[in-house]
């Protein structure tokens, strides 16, 4: 077995191993049949398949009566750029249309060779006015901006006199209108690609295609605010006829940038007829009918691991309750589980007394890592006991919760996170790993079976553990080290002084209220409680607290499972310690509460504390 075929990489899947062909083959002729302009919007959470689902569109879709168009907003992730990503989007359209158009074979093929100087010159116009949004990026931005803003200046000239008389009108020179200016390239955009699509061969040396489309993905990856300056500018200026726009998105990103661009109180509803106003056709991911079974089938094979049919479905309930169906985490759990049996491999061909013990199989094992996995704080709290008996009650415990509707067992779910959506899903995996871990004379737990599982995957987990009984930590519970020294690392790329300021913010947070736990989007960073943390049991497993990376530091948000007064009373406090910091309270927002502007560490400790004491004290 070679690494080539090991377990799955994170590329877009070419493959349809969750069988939803039929419904981008639908997708795929609508794309063809719609009028124009139109813009559709790929929707779902991260890793649910936007990308391979655009792949398979572009397949589909790839002969010569349809010219298709790639911008990737990946490479813009971690850079505010401004206005270059709507100068940007306009330069690969215009350069991937001239690349199609075929090189008149003499000056007599007027059409073409006109057609193409024109494109040239738009692209001339687009790449003067990257120099301008770069200038004014530079000059805000970076120390001694006014020197290499002059250089700038220099070449901002000499591309002025390039463009004619015609196109600079208006003071392009200065780049003062930016607005102008993107106004005047959709109008050229706009008569380029009518004059591709109306093209005919017999005149022009070439036919052109029924018409253009745009695909426009990783939007997720930016900065929301910048996401949503993206879909504005589709609307705005490349709304162009015989043109579709296809947008890798999910609302909820929508939500959070329209609030960072025009204020925390910008309600749901408002967002959605913003979203409906540019998307004319949402076309969501059908991750409901997604065959899990397929991928895991897949996944499992490629580890070396043929299973049945009744083993399958075993596999395939435990990761559905825990993973759920999303193909990027379903992959990570295959991942995860090839190197754990990798491990276990050489662990055996090197200590032959190891295989004397062998009551768990791979199935066990693989409970154990979903457990790990989607349930941490369970898993923590069946693994504190060292003795068998207590881990035997520890567990009857966790199957009254789970099953349980009583008023204790909600508490309890409360505690470690298990939120009303998740109690369904929560219920099924722990009910399936009861019978897995089932003694063979009845239906009771059998802690030592559980305890070999344990001991066979701990492989994955943080630090060493002495004993067969000791606590096991994951990889994916060591937000404490790993995802803090990872986020600070990934953001200190791109905004050192943010980077500091949420370190501070975090450490001075777990001072105070104990164990916090961080998840983490490419726009925030957002904190929950877990069941060791000081904090209310209401607050337990909750998300209630946002911070924003910010060129000039951070933000806040928060309020969730707080009061009005208590909140209030922080932002009271904050304002009265630190009058230069930005407050607000957006009663029909949820959080409802910000803290803006912060910019110093004494600014970010400040809030900190506030916010974590504000909690404690906190009535509701």
């Amino acid at each position: 077995m070679t690494s080539s075929t090991f377990g799955f990489n994170d590329v877009p899947a070419d493959d349809d191993l969750v069988q939803v062909e039929s419904y981008l083959t639908g997708l795929s002729y609508f794309m063809t049949i719609c009028q124009t302009p139109m813009t559709i919007a790929i929707q779902g959470d991260w890793g649910t398949g936007k990308t391979s689902a655009m792949r398979v569109l572009k397949h589909n879709l790839s002969s010569n009566d349809y010219w298709q168009v790639d911008f990737n907003t990946w490479q813009y992730a971690q850079f505010d750029l401004g206005d270059q990503l709507v100068f940007s989007l306009i330069g690969t359209i215009l350069s991937e249309l001239n690349a199609r158009i075929p090189t008149p074979k003499s000056e007599e093929n007027e059409f073409a060779t006109n057609l193409k100087k024109n494109i040239k010159k738009t692209e001339r116009a687009v790449k003067l006015g990257l120099l301008a949004a770069a200038r004014t990026a530079i000059k805000s931005m970076v120390p001694y901006g006014e020197a290499i803003v002059a250089g700038l200046d220099e070449a901002q000239k000499t591309r002025a006199e390039d463009i004619d008389s015609e196109t600079s009108a208006g003071g392009l020179a200065e780049m003062d209108a930016s607005i102008q200016l993107i106004t005047d390239l959709r109008s050229s955009l706009q008569q380029i690609v009518q004059d591709i699509v109306q093209a005919d061969p017999s005149m022009h040396g070439f036919r052109g295609p029924n018409r253009i489309i745009i695909y426009i993905d990783d939007l997720d990856r930016l900065e929301p605010e910048r996401a949503v300056a993206i879909m504005e500018a589709i609307k705005v200026f490349l709304d162009v006829p015989d043109c579709v726009f296809v947008l890798a998105i999910d609302f909820a990103v929508v939500l959070r940038g329209v609030r960072e661009k025009y204020g925390p109180d910008f309600s749901e509803d408002k967002a959605r007829a913003f979203f409906d106003k540019i998307i004319q056709v949402p076309f969501n991911l059908p991750v409901g009918a997604y065959n899990v079974a397929e991928l895991l089938k897949t996944g499992l094979e490629s580890i070396g691991l043929d299973v049945s049919e009744d083993e399958l479905e075993n596999f395939d309930i435990l990761a559905q309750s825990s993973a759920g169906r999303n193909p990027r985490s379903i992959k990570r759990l295959i991942n995860t589980f090839g190197l754990i049996k990798t491990i276990g491999k050489a662990v055996l061909s090197t200590d032959k007394q190891s295989s004397n013990n062998d009551l768990a199989n791979d199935i066990h094992i693989f409970a154990i890592l979903c457990l790990q996995t989607a349930y941490p704080d369970v898993f923590s709290e069946l693994t504190r006991p060292q003795s068998l008996e207590g881990r035997s009650e520890k567990w009857n415990e966790i199957i009254e919760a789970a099953t349980q509707d009583s008023e204790e067992s909600r508490t309890w779910r409360g505690k470690f996170g298990i939120s009303e959506y998740k109690e369904d899903a929560f219920r099924t995996f722990i009910e399936t790993v009861n019978q897995l871990f089932a003694t063979k004379e009845g239906k009771e737990f059998n802690p030592e079976l559980f305890n070999d599982a344990l001991v066979k995957s701990a492989v994955t987990a943080v630090g060493t553990t002495e004993t067969a009984g000791a606590t096991t930590q994951t990889a994916f519970r060591s937000s404490a080290i790993e995802s803090l020294e990872d986020r600070q690392s990934a953001l200190r790329k791109t905004n050192s002084h943010a980077a500091d300021l949420a370190i501070i913010f975090e450490n001075v947070l777990k001072e105070v209220l104990g164990d916090i736990q961080a998840g983490v989007t490419p726009a925030y960073w957002s904190y929950q409680a877990s069941a060791e943390s000081r904090l209310p049991s209401a607050v337990i497993g909750k998300r209630f607290i946002e911070l924003y990376p910010r060129r000039y530091g951070i933000s806040l948000m928060f309020g969730n499972y707080l009061t009005d007064k208590a909140g209030l009373d922080i932002l009271t406090e904050m304002k009265h310690q630190f009058p230069e910091v930005a407050t607000k309270h957006s009663p029909n927002s949820n959080p409802r509460f910000s803290i803006r502007e912060i910019k110093t560490e004494d600014h970010t400790r400040c809030a900190a504390r506030l916010i974590a004491e504000g909690y404690l004290r906190n009535e509701g």
